[in-house]
């Protein structure tokens, strides 16, 4: 006999994982994004099973392809081959509000270095001249620009992300032996990194930003090559999105033949009921 209560709750369950996986899908080609899952609970009643009901979503965090893309200001976290598990992000910050991202495809917006998803500030540490943090204070990552000397923080005349995602100022100077101008580099400021025990407690907070909660904990923060800082930062690469596009499909293609599985035994059901209605008349 059908149970109108399963049914509903089954197709119900099966719209949710559609749901899910055509946001998975339609953010694949997102730098930084991570899958979403869905956990379910099977109902019991007395020993009966009930259906199974919705516990939540979780996010799939491992490790997705790091490609190059030759942009001066991209960067991306990498620890280890694609798929094993990661727990370090960029910290980003607008003084009020901390979240925590994979997505490295920043810029500079009126001089302070910026995530345009979540539209928060990069935070780093500056550095002294030899490359070493100058304070453990996260801060956000400025570098302005002024059209009048076209100098970059009143001192430079470029900039670009080195190795460990340091900041490097570009100074031309003349070298007294050749006389010629060469460009030296300076570094200024180090991207920082925050690592959590437990990441998938995070809340995500947007397609690719999340915040801490209390069972996630406090994140342990730094810069790539510290002794507890296991992740590496790559410059003029990013990221890409860990989805399984074959494996979405499948789930999509499943969930929908259910769905419509348990849509027909609906219509059957309402068609014998009209018929047993019409017969009592």
């Amino acid at each position: 006999m059908f149970d109108i209560y399963k049914g509903f709750n089954s197709m119900s369950n099966e719209m949710s994982v559609i749901n899910l996986m055509t946001s998975n899908v339609q953010n694949a080609t997102t730098p930084g994004f991570k899958a979403g899952d869905l956990n379910f609970q099977e109902m019991m009643d007395n020993g009966v099973g009930l259906g199974a009901f919705r516990e939540g979503n979780t996010t799939t965090f491992t490790q997705g392809n790091v490609r190059k893309t030759g942009n001066a200001l991209d960067l991306a976290i990498k620890e280890g081959p694609s798929g094993v598990a990661c727990t370090t992000f960029f910290v980003l910050s607008d003084g009020q509000r901390t979240r925590y991202t994979r997505g490295g495809h920043f810029d500079f917006k009126e001089g302070k270095l910026v995530d345009p998803f979540s539209h928060l500030n990069v935070q780093g540490y500056l550095l002294d001249e030899n490359g070493n943090k100058k304070s453990d204070k996260l801060e956000t990552i400025q570098l302005p620009y002024d059209p009048e000397t076209k100098l970059y923080g009143g001192t430079y005349s470029g900039f670009r992300f080195g190795e460990g995602g340091r900041l490097l100022g570009e100074v031309h100077i003349n070298d007294p032996l050749t006389h010629q101008e060469v460009t030296k580099t300076v570094p200024i400021y180090q991207v920082g990194l925050a690592s959590f025990t437990d990441p998938g407690a995070l809340a995500q907070d947007g397609p690719t930003t999340y915040q801490a909660t209390e069972a996630s904990g406090k994140p342990q923060c730094g810069v790539a090559g510290e002794d507890f800082m296991a992740a590496q930062v790559e410059s003029q690469h990013l990221e890409m999105s860990n989805v399984d596009l074959p494996s979405m499909y499948q789930s999509m293609i499943v969930a929908k033949m259910v769905y419509d599985a348990q849509m027909s035994a609906f219509k059957a059901m309402t068609k014998m009921t009209e018929t047993a209605t019409s017969l009592v008349k």
